[in-house]
């Protein structure tokens, strides 16, 4: 069920909602970079629009204004907002998804001949939503008509401060941010698969499904460098994930047998068929790092990835074992190796821009 097109177009501002340089329009800015406002006075109001191709459209207002004062003492603004709507269809025929969201910065400094001051404030929302149908036929007969529909949530955010001396070189900067992922998906359809090569019938039934998915993140950090340019770090990282799945299925059908044996026997008979089946499951984790230097962040994204991994093969092996029980083996698993191609894809692709 998880059909989101990935990538999408604005995930490629969620890295720098982690702790990295973070790019503004003028130049990229850290918890201890020293920023120097001088430059030509004044404002600049600069705002567009376009296409990225003929689904999609954005927008951008760009305002910055430079003051020079007392002392010598400037001042710099600089803000930004983006914006993007798209209409596109996943790979899927007949699917359809609608995506939107706006990256925006507000940052304000101070210089002095003696010191730099800054603080930047960011967010990144992301959104999306989509539906398709799947229609599939298996070598045996078997059949399914399927509808999905899911929806995508992203949500950032990020703080920066700096505050430095000019004539020593000490400074002290704070970095912060959060980030979240959730995905709601829900299926429903209908079968209809022969009951035996030589029974006359046929089970039909409903299909039903759905999957709840979030992970999140959030950080905070303290740098403090001296005068000899020694630097000391602090600073947590919390990192949580969370899901649920649920899916079922009930069917019916009845049949006749009227056969000949080699033997000359023959056999006649009917009777009905029902069927149902059920699967629930939820998981959730957590992971905590609290250090006085933020230099492992290696260890993040490996342990995020034993809990994918985790995740979609058992998702994959409890959906594989209700839909043998069902006896649609090939017919449902081809539709499961796609759902775990996707999901590996989508959920690889989500936690790597969360967590780097």
């Amino acid at each position: 069920m998880e059909c989101r097109v990935v990538p999408s177009w604005l995930d490629t501002y969620a890295p720098d909602f982690g702790p990295i340089a973070f790019p503004l329009q003028s130049g990229a800015v850290g918890p201890l970079t020293a920023v120097q406002c001088g430059g030509p006075v004044g404002t600049v109001h600069d705002t567009g629009s376009g296409s990225l191709d003929p689904h999609t459209t954005y927008t951008y207002v760009l305002d910055t204004s430079r003051a020079v004062g007392w002392n010598d003492t400037w001042t710099y603004q600089e803000s930004y907002t983006y914006t993007l709507d798209s209409t596109t269809g996943p790979p899927t025929p007949g699917a359809v998804s609608h995506e939107w969201g706006t990256f925006t910065y507000v940052f304000a400094a101070t210089s002095s001949p003696t010191g730099s001051y800054f603080t930047l404030a960011a967010d990144l929302s992301i959104h999306q939503t989509g539906s398709s149908t799947d229609q599939t036929t298996s070598a045996d007969g078997a059949t399914a008509v399927v509808a999905s529909s899911w929806q995508v949530d992203q949500d950032y955010t990020r703080t920066i401060a700096n505050e430095t001396d000019l004539n020593t070189g000490e400074a002290y900067g704070t970095d912060s941010g959060t980030g979240s992922a959730t995905e709601n998906s829900t299926a429903s359809g209908t079968y209809s698969r022969p009951i035996s090569a030589v029974a006359t019938g046929a089970v039909t039934g409903t299909e039903n499904g759905q999957d709840h998915h979030q992970i999140s993140y959030a950080f905070a950090l303290t740098l403090d460098r001296d005068a000899n340019h020694v630097v000391t770090y602090g600073g947590t990282w919390d990192t949580t994930g969370s899901g649920s799945s649920s899916q079922g299925y009930t069917g019916s059908g009845s049949y006749t047998v009227n056969t000949a044996s080699p033997d000359g026997s023959w056999t006649t008979g009917g009777g009905m068929i029902t069927e149902s089946g059920d699967d629930h499951w939820n998981y959730s984790w957590r992971w905590v790092q609290a250090s006085h230097r933020f230099g492992q962040r290696c260890v993040r994204p490996c342990h995020r990835r034993r809990h994918v991994e985790r995740y979609l093969e058992q998702r994959y092996q409890r959906s594989l074992s209700l839909q043998r029980y069902r006896g649609l083996d090939a017919h449902r698993r081809r539709r499961l190796d796609y759902d775990r191609d996707v999901g590996w894809r989508r959920l690889g692709h989500v936690n790597s821009l969360l967590l780097g």
